[in-house]
């Protein structure tokens, strides 16, 4: 009965095209992990530069767009989210290691469980997925991240480090610039490198902000606020 009937072809616009691009769930789950790690990581950079922050938003903003078209889950999606949400934590408090393999694991149930896994498929016979060598790739990139992480903090904290007489007269009274907020903990840059720095009696100093350095502690700087070594410079001496 259909024999003669006249076919007319409706092509694709260039917005399904996107979306039919969008929505491979292997991309939607690599969009959302480097879009919300972009993010975190611009928060602790102190919003110092807008590349990792910009691109975050683009990389979420594809993903959910992708995620629109897709029957998703949103316990699947919470857990990848919650993920990312602890990787932030163990880049702002490294060492932990228990923030790190939080998030890894959260970040693979979730990419298990985002798509196909409750609920009927939108389409009968469709069941998308997220790809097995996706989800084991990012989490071996990811847990050997926070392996170095740890590693590094802990060389840091028990690692040994020769300092010459030399070096500790030179740095001692110089002027640096808190690269990581004091409180009293954080970094300061002394020319162009990066210590490890402790505010003298504890306190906050914000990113920007400049120090003095007033010791050195093997490969950690005690520093001290400027106005605060100006005002001891301008009292006079007792008789």
């Amino acid at each position: 009965h259909t024999a003669g009937v006249p076919l007319d072809q409706v092509s694709m616009s260039l917005w399904q095209r996107i979306l039919g691009f969008l929505s491979d769930p292997n991309l939607v789950f690599l969009l959302l992990n480097v879009g919300g790690l972009g993010l975190i990581i611009e928060l602790w950079t102190g919003g110092q530069t807008w590349i990792p922050g910009s691109l975050g938003i683009i990389c979420l903003l594809a993903a959910f767009a992708g995620l629109s078209v897709l029957p998703f889950s949103w316990a699947g999606l919470a857990l990848i989210l919650l993920g990312i949400l602890f990787l932030g934590f163990e880049l702002h408090a490294p060492g932990h290691v228990f923030f790190g393999a939080t998030g890894t694991v959260s970040i693979i149930i979730g990419g298990i469980f985002l798509l196909g896994y409750f609920g009927s498929p939108g389409l009968p016979g469709y069941n998308p997925s997220v790809s097995y060598w996706i989800l084991i790739s990012l989490a071996l990139i990811v847990g050997l991240l926070v392996l170095l992480m740890a590693r590094e903090v802990h060389m840091s904290h028990h690692g040994k480090r020769y300092v010459s007489p030399l070096e500790t007269k030179g740095l001692v009274g110089a002027i640096a610039e808190v690269s990581a907020r004091l409180e009293p903990k954080g970094e300061v840059l002394v020319g162009s490198e990066s210590w490890q720095a402790e505010l003298k009696g504890g306190g906050r100093v914000e990113p920007g902000e400049q120090v003095s350095v007033a010791e050195v502690d093997g490969f950690k700087l005690i520093v001290e606020p400027l106005s605060e070594k100006k005002t001891a410079k301008s009292k006079p001496k007792k008789s």
